[in-house]
């Protein structure tokens, strides 16, 4: 693995445990449009030349995530991302429109489902998926780490991944770690050549 694609595995990591540690203190909307903006950094990171968001989110959500059996689909992740993002709202253009996505609501512990869903059927909703938010948690989670095995075994794929990182958003800190990181990687193959 480059120098460059582990400065930019350890920003990834560091975007993982910033939406952990909001789960953590139970601030589940928050950790929803960072897991949701995680995805969406991580599909463009393995995009392999789509040019629409949507279809870069699906794709990769379909190719790295575990979606089997999953109560929703990449389309509906998709929809409950732009609506979340944009609106701060379950419902938006991608529900709204005939044949669209249903709408994702979220629960998570201590909220009981069956009280949420009570809850949403009086307001008015009727169509609807119900997602606990540790769904969401488990698709992102399931994303970097295929991320992380296409990098290590496929170096056409490490490829693609830094060339659409090419301006990949670093602070100082990761511009250091990477340079060091570099001097490291010089070092061993000077210490392999001469052994």
């Amino acid at each position: 693995m480059q120098a460059r694609t582990l400065t930019i595995v350890t920003v990834l990591i560091d975007l993982k445990n910033a939406f952990l540690a909001l789960l953590r203190d139970e601030r589940k909307n928050p950790a929803l449009i960072m897991m949701y903006a995680f995805i969406d950094i991580c599909a463009a990171l393995a995009n392999d030349g789509k040019t629409k968001n949507k279809d870069i989110f699906e794709a990769c959500v379909q190719t790295h995530a575990m979606m089997s059996g999953k109560p929703f689909s990449s389309f509906d992740l998709w929809a409950a991302r732009c609506s979340l993002l944009h609106a701060y709202s379950p419902l938006g253009y991608h529900t709204e429109k005939p044949g669209g996505a249903k709408p994702i609501f979220y629960y998570s512990w201590p909220d009981r489902k069956e009280e949420m869903e009570i809850s949403l059927r009086s307001k008015g909703y009727t169509d609807f998926i119900l997602l606990n938010v540790e769904d969401v948690q488990w698709v992102a989670i399931d994303v970097i780490n295929s991320l992380l095995r296409h990098i290590e075994s496929d170096a056409a794929f490490e490829a693609r991944f830094l060339k659409n990182a090419q301006h990949f958003l670093f602070d100082l800190q990761a511009f250091k770690l990477e340079a060091e990181w570099s001097m490291l990687q010089e070092l061993a193959k000077g210490g392999q050549e001469h052994a």
